[in-house]
């Protein structure tokens, strides 16, 4: 922050798809499908873009986080380590 005027670091869409893991067609895509917003034409906030696509994901898979209760899924585990050693 410079004299109270915060500057914002934009990335091209190349950048967002390796930030992201993703190709650059699918970055306009997102975008096209208004789930990545450009600050600027053809320019992006990483954390922005971050956040909007996490955001995706969990719409797109609800149950995924919610669901699962790591306790649970831990004592499975468990359970069938020790079955396949009692074999």
């Amino acid at each position: 922050m410079k004299g109270g005027v915060y500057f914002l670091k934009m990335y091209k869409a190349a950048a967002v798809a390796r930030w992201l893991d993703m190709t650059e067609r699918n970055v306009r895509l997102l975008r096209d499908k208004g789930v990545l917003a450009e600050c600027k034409p053809g320019l992006y906030d990483l954390k922005t873009v971050t956040v909007q696509y996490i955001n995706f994901l969990r719409q797109k898979n609800p149950e995924a986080e919610d669901r699962v209760d790591y306790n649970t899924e831990r004592a499975k585990v468990m359970r069938a380590k020790r079955e396949s050693e009692e074999l």
